[in-house]
């Protein structure tokens, strides 16, 4: 445990859109942390709904910084944060996220033992709309990941509402790349490419909510997004395998229900990564021989 004396300070962003139902709940899970030291920052990025009158009651009633902006987007909110950062440590919870009691404890206990690590998180439980927990879920193990790890997906990095980055480490990578649109993974690569290591740890740090808004649902954007990260490496030995994986699997699951999708993504696929998964969707979509 680190020393009443010694307890570094902890910049938590809660960047927020539309999420008036939600977005109480996220606040007051980090409010509530059983970590007092805690630099809250949130920012309003041009909502239509009733956020930022709420917001502006919250801020009142416990302290916290409160920004409402136009939309910027989230990686250039996520970098002028990062600016603004007194902490030793920072991390985002999306505004339809919650954070246990001791994610921010448990998490700088391991960092303050680890100088090595520039990131850290574990699992999330999934939620609907409700709070309703959508299905049962494996927790993830304890894995160190380094570049290669992360860029050939050969271990499991955590997952998105849990992480916790070291603010010396995503200063160091220069921030979030203002072009990229899936910025978690992006920092991933960025980090462990410039020796930082990234820890998956054995615990359940937040609540994921689960509805129709989320960015994983939309196959194509993701994909996108995927290879606009990962093709920033694209000198790497295994960037073709790597790349025949993304397009795979977004194949795979498009071939279940977007086959306007699936048939775009079929020139794509390398010959030689062929195999009866692939056939398989292709059947599913009608083909035969």
């Amino acid at each position: 445990m680190v020393g009443e004396k010694t307890k570094p300070l902890v910049t938590v962003l809660i960047p927020s859109y539309n999420h008036e139902r939600y977005v109480r709940e996220s606040v007051l899970s980090i409010i509530e942390q059983t970590w007092e030291s805690v630099q809250l920052i949130v920012v309003d990025d041009g909502s239509s709904d009733n956020s930022v009158k709420l917001l502006e009651s919250l801020s009142e009633e416990y302290g916290f910084e409160f920004i409402a902006q136009e939309n910027k987007g989230l990686t250039a909110t996520l970098n002028d944060a990062l600016a603004k950062s007194q902490g030793t440590y920072f991390c985002m919870l999306s505004s339809d996220d919650i954070a246990f009691p001791d994610k921010l404890e448990k998490q700088i206990a391991f960092m303050e033992r680890r100088p090595d690590v520039g990131l850290c998180g574990g699992s999330a439980i999934s939620i609907d709309e409700n709070g309703v927990r959508c299905k049962k879920q494996e927790k993830l193990v304890y894995a160190e990941l380094n570049f290669d790890d992360v860029f050939t997906l050969r271990k499991d990095g955590p997952s998105a509402p849990t992480m916790m980055a070291r603010t010396e480490a995503l200063r160091d990578v220069g921030g979030y790349d203002p072009e990229i649109r899936l910025e978690d993974m992006d920092m991933w690569l960025k980090l462990t490419h410039g020796e930082w290591k990234l820890a998956c740890l054995d615990d359940v740090f937040s609540y994921y909510r689960v509805h129709e808004n989320n960015t994983y649902k939309n196959l194509e954007f993701m994909l996108a997004c995927l290879l606009e990260s990962w093709g920033k490496y694209s000198d790497q030995p295994a960037w073709d395998e790597v790349r025949n994986k993304f397009i795979i699997s977004t194949f795979l699951k498009a071939a279940k229900n977007n086959k306007k999708l699936a048939i775009k993504l079929i020139p794509k696929i390398s010959v030689t990564a062929y195999d009866m998964k692939v056939l398989r969707g292709l059947m599913r979509l009608g083909f035969s021989w």
